[in-house]
């Protein structure tokens, strides 16, 4: 919930579910703003950071962004939206910054540290579950083809870091 979160599993008999409350004070923004990790890990955008479960423990991961997260338009968090990119591993996180109505900036977490892009406005991502992974967005770009004088940004359907190639993709 906004408000707190819960972790939820099989019950001991391997039937039914178990919840137990991880915490009170620290939720989820939205619906989309939170996504697992190839390892398990799952991080969100809490209206007091971003955090992960790593199945024991409750940690904020946005402590060298805190001051960058002040800056979110609070009204809009509730359209954040997330994602992990297959290839890289990094969780991916379109918000709505200095009172756009729009996620406009997008923050990029490795495991490691923070980086952003403002490429794509996404109003939507998710990660295909076949072989490929490829990170798709639903969005607004600005692309070298439309940033011509008089041509506004192109909304469209988005593969994100992916040349078009006939060839196999190969794994990093």
């Amino acid at each position: 919930t906004e408000e707190s979160v819960f972790l939820i599993t099989l019950g001991s008999e391997g039937e039914g579910f178990r919840a137990a409350t991880l915490s009170n004070t620290i939720g989820c923004v939205g619906p989309n703003a939170i996504a697992t990790l190839s390892n398990g890990t799952t991080i969100w955008l809490s209206r007091n950071g971003v955090f992960s479960w790593n199945g024991e423990n409750l940690t904020e991961v946005s402590a060298p962004i805190r001051r960058r997260l002040k800056r979110l338009n609070k009204t809009w968090l509730l359209r954040s939206v997330a994602a992990v990119d297959g290839d890289t591993g990094e969780f991916r996180l379109w918000v709505p910054e200095d009172g756009s109505t729009k996620n406009n900036l997008c923050l990029v977490y490795d495991g490691m540290g923070w980086r952003e892009r403002n490429d794509v406005k996404a109003h939507a991502v998710c990660t295909t579950r076949d072989e490929r992974q490829l990170m798709l967005a639903l969005g607004t770009c600005k692309t070298s083809l439309t940033s011509a004088p008089g041509i506004s940004d192109h909304n469209s359907l988005w593969v994100m870091d992916h040349e078009t190639s006939a060839g196999p993709r190969t794994k990093r």
